[in-house]
């Protein structure tokens, strides 16, 4: 199985569509380990991408439409600021999704920010597979995963929570090609 389909396969708890007409049924889909939770979650343990940021990185495209992003993983190299970008977009037209519904952005971006000018990359899990194959050098994919894994225990609390709902999710990276994630997986704290 290739590294993309082993970590997009659908499950069954993610085949049926989720209900997003509000904000507290709304799920996202993270970007990296594709955990399937309520926006809630994110928005009450990770900081809010600004539309600045949005905007720079491309992500802002409609002006008829509202975007809910927030920072998965940050990290400096050198003169360089790599981030992982992930969230959900409410088309307020129905010419995409159904009117005021948000809809999960499943891909997320791996953007480098340089001398303020914001570059997407890629989507993140296509970026861990081919690590060594392109931007970013590999020590900036351990440092940000490494990053998305704190990032998830401290929002869970623990690593044994963490570990229990990407158990839970089916969601650990099987695929050798995600040798990063489960390296991050293995010896972060």
């Amino acid at each position: 199985m290739s590294c993309i389909a082993g970590l997009i396969s659908v499950t069954p708890a993610l085949a049926r569509a989720p209900d997003c007409n509000s904000d507290r049924q709304a799920v996202t889909i993270d970007p990296v380990f594709k955990l399937n939770l309520p926006a809630s979650f994110y928005e009450a343990h990770y900081a809010r991408a600004s539309p600045a940021l949005l905007n720079e990185c491309g992500i802002t495209v409609s002006k008829k439409a509202d975007y809910r992003y927030w920072v998965f993983a940050s990290v400096n190299a050198g003169p360089d600021q790599y981030v992982i970008l992930g969230g959900e977009v409410r088309d307020n037209t129905g010419q995409d999704t159904p009117k005021g519904r948000w809809s999960p952005d499943m891909f997320g971006n791996l953007d480098q920010i340089s001398a303020g000018k914001c570059t997407a990359i890629s989507w993140p899990i296509d970026i861990f597979c081919s690590a060594g194959s392109g931007p970013p050098p590999v020590a900036v994919l351990n440092k940000l995963a490494a990053d998305t894994v704190a990032r998830y225990e401290a929002a869970f609390g623990s690593r044994a929570g963490f570990m229990e709902e990407l158990k839970k999710q089916d969601r650990i990276p099987n695929d050798p090609g995600l040798k990063i994630l489960n390296q991050a997986l293995a010896t972060q704290q």
